[in-house]
């Protein structure tokens, strides 16, 4: 049987501690070039309605020390409006009943089979999370027990959960661009950690004092400003956009998720290419990257991370790979499986007897 797991149902299966243990074992074997990712492919089409794009995203990973590979795909309607003088990235729900499809296919390596299809929110929620967390617990000083937080979305949620669970955190101070929406995350994450979140009035505010310093946002602007960086400080950012190119030049360490080359392949039909602003190319000069480690580097200890208490580190998850999706999506299924939760789908629908 192929089990059909949803987002409500994977919230009940996949902790964050879980998920840093998966993604830690897994980008082990990607150092080690066990693991594989293919890169990111995104495709781009106009749709009916203005200002709104289709786009195909999918991406892959094999983790075989877990025998297993997971596809990621995404069929979703984009678009980039300006919100308080800021570009930011929405997922329109155009799908019935206000709905997308996006799902993660979770294959066994010894046989072919699909063993599940779940959907991704969830599941990409923490793994992004947990990508940041584990550079907090390799980069980030030991000491380290305040966070400065730009954001107060889905994500943002995420990022404190991990980095929480990995460094003794004591406060929290969190700054968006809405002020119910950062006061109502400050109460929610407050009794979610128990700690003290706050909500500031400021992006300077949130970082002042701060041994981390976080951004996790829809924009597609910076958020984050190297004036605000100082000695010892870990600096996390979940993509390019949202971090002033300042940060990227005070660094004294930077570590990404992929190294330019292994990043995303782009594709537009008809949708002009500078209607999508991370088609563009990056804003930043990241020639570099090729002598930048991967965080994969610094987990499996051929890179040594932080090297003094003072050194100011910075990790950039520039983009997302497959192996993480395999990961956790395995903790998925197989608590889905001794819980008995889920639809199951009879296999020979996906099976075939003819050789393709």
């Amino acid at each position: 049987m192929t089990l059909a797991i949803t987002n409500e149902e994977a919230v009940n299966l996949l902790s964050m501690k879980d998920c840093l243990a998966a993604l830690e074992v897994a980008y082990k074997e990607l150092a080690e070039g066990v693991a594989v990712n293919r890169p990111r492919s995104d495709i781009h089409t106009n749709t009916p309605t203005p200002q709104q794009t289709f786009r195909f995203k999918s991406m892959e990973g094999v983790v075989p020390g877990l025998g297993i590979t997971a596809l990621r795909v995404n069929s979703d309607i984009v678009s980039w409006p300006i919100v308080d003088g800021k570009q930011r990235q929405i997922k329109v729900m155009a799908g019935p009943g206000e709905t997308q499809c996006a799902f993660i296919m979770l294959f066994k390596n010894d046989t072919g089979e699909l063993l599940a299809i779940i959907h991704d929110s969830y599941v990409q929620r923490m793994r992004v999370g947990a990508a940041n967390g584990l550079a907090v617990k390799y980069l980030a000083r030991q000491d380290a027990q305040t966070i400065g937080l730009v954001g107060s979305g889905w994500q943002a949620g995420a990022q404190l959960i991990a980095m929480c669970a990995v460094r003794p955190i004591r406060r929290v101070n969190v700054y968006s661009h809405n002020p119910e929406h950062r006061e109502n995350f400050a109460r929610e994450m407050t009794e979610t950690l128990g700690i003290e979140v706050h909500a500031v009035n400021s992006g300077a505010e949130a970082m002042d004092g701060a041994d981390i310093m976080a951004a996790a946002t829809s924009s597609m602007e910076p958020v984050l400003f190297g004036e605000w960086l100082r000695p010892g400080v870990h600096v996390s950012g979940i993509k390019r956009f949202e971090i002033d190119n300042e940060v990227f030049k005070r660094a004294d360490l930077t570590v990404v998720h992929v190294k330019e080359g292994k990043g995303p392949n782009y594709a537009s039909a008809n949708a002009p290419m500078e209607d999508i602003p991370y088609m563009k190319g990056d804003r930043f000069d990241l020639q570099g990257m090729q002598y930048m480690p991967e965080l994969a580097e610094v987990i499996s200890g051929k890179h040594p991370g932080r090297s003094s208490m003072d050194q100011i580190t910075f990790f950039m998850n520039n983009i997302g790979i497959g192996i993480q999706f395999a990961a956790a999506a395995l903790i998925v299924y197989q608590l889905a499986m001794e819980c008995g939760i889920g639809r199951e789908i009879p296999s020979d629908i996906f099976l075939q007897t003819w050789h393709s």
